[in-house]
């Protein structure tokens, strides 16, 4: 990844860790306790949330934020 501050994170609930991002590349850290090892993804961001391809948020994300659903997130690239 490039040295550029961070620009949207938020906590995966599937990994048991969260997932960090900057412009169109992400970093999913598998913080588990109890997982046997310490796991770290990365990509590019449709790799991880193909679902997104085609959208205004393929080329990355300006910001993120979960909700007390275990599903759920909210995520925001200019005004969308």
């Amino acid at each position: 990844m490039p040295n550029n501050p961070i620009g949207a994170a938020f906590q995966s609930y599937g990994i048991g860790g969260c997932y960090m991002f900057v412009k169109d590349q992400y970093v999913a850290l598998n913080n588990d306790p109890g997982a046997r090892k310490k796991e770290i993804y990365s990509g590019d961001f449709t790799d991880a949330f193909p679902i997104l391809a085609g959208t205004a948020f393929e080329n990355g994300i300006d910001c993120a934020f979960d909700t007390n659903c275990s599903d759920e997130i909210y995520i925001f690239v200019g005004n969308q």
